[in-house]
């Protein structure tokens, strides 16, 4: 055998072994995509009663004024809807009229590992 051959056996020995070591990382089965517990809207009901089913979920809420303010949901009222832990401002609560909410976005769905 040549070098130049001999050289060429050896590396595809190499990438052979590599393959054969990183299959079972390739092969492993993606991650399976699940809805949350809880996540859903009822387009039947008032905007108040799907945010009370909501509570306790992390929520982005679009304003009739173009703001978005995204937190937890702890307490919907008839007429207000009080956000927790807001996004960069995790120290902050807010009190919002329903009647400005123009937008209710939630996760539906997750990764399952």
């Amino acid at each position: 055998m040549s070098k130049f051959t001999e050289k060429s056996a050896y590396y595809s020995l190499i990438l052979v072994v590599l393959c054969l070591l990183f299959i079972p990382f390739f092969a492993s089965a993606a991650p399976e995509l699940v809805p949350v517990e809880g996540a859903q809207y009822n387009v039947n009901t008032a905007l108040n009663a799907n945010l009370k089913a909501l509570t306790g979920k992390n929520v982005e809420i679009s304003m009739s004024s173009g703001q978005k303010i995204q937190g937890t949901i702890k307490v919907v009222g008839e007429q207000l809807l009080h956000i927790e832990k807001i996004q960069g401002k995790e120290f902050n609560d807010a009190l919002i009229k329903i009647d400005n909410i123009v937008a209710v976005e939630t996760k539906f769905r997750e990764y399952k590992h």
